[in-house]
């Protein structure tokens, strides 16, 4: 405690150790604070400045379901389906060959993702990387993070389900992995 009460710079007196590292400490988290919601902002608009296209298939599939509060969107400009939105779900989908069960399972797990509060997750997430961000063990969970939600969402959506079941939910997966897959070494 006295070394945190100890002057930095002899006659400084009003400059004290545990001072200056509450300083840094918050100045850290606002810089890391301000990058982060600048990226969050950048993302949100590349979301908006998709293109959206008709599609038959994903609304006679939607329809279907029951889907309270989400609207689903089909976009060239992603290459994985994707799910936006605190208060309302965006599903993004990408154009992928997919049979009518397939998307059905694909949507249905993006939509988990949004009931399980995921978003909020991660944005909880990420207040606690800003306040801590000389922990190098809240950097290193993140990639954990994402795998953990995921788990979870995959989990959730098979809960119910029958072995015949869990298979078509992860060759559903599969067929989305391997599109993705074959789309990245095109590029």
């Amino acid at each position: 405690r006295d070394a945190f009460k100890s002057d930095i710079m002899p006659g400084a007196e009003y400059l004290k150790l545990g001072t200056a590292i509450i300083g840094v400490w918050i100045a850290g988290t606002i810089v890391v604070l301000i990058k982060t919601i600048r990226q969050l902002i950048i993302e949100n608009r590349a979301c908006r400045q998709y293109t959206v296209i008709e599609n038959e298939q994903v609304e006679r599939v939607c329809a279907k379901m029951d889907l309270k509060k989400a609207e689903i969107d089909v976009s060239p400009d992603i290459d994985v389906p994707m799910v936006t939105g605190v208060f309302k779900a965006h599903i993004y989908l990408p154009e992928k060959l997919l049979s009518d069960s397939q998307l059905e399972l694909i949507v249905l797990h993006e939509y988990q993702h949004y009931k399980s509060h995921d978003t909020l997750i991660k944005l909880f997430y990420l207040a606690l990387t800003a306040l801590f961000w000389w922990n190098p063990i809240v950097h290193k969970f993140q990639d954990k993070l994402d795998n953990l939600l995921e788990l979870r969402c995959d989990a959730n959506v098979t809960k119910k389900m029958d072995t015949e079941g869990k298979k078509r939910y992860l060759s559903s997966i599969l067929a989305v992995i391997k599109q993705y897959h074959s789309v990245a070494n095109e590029n």
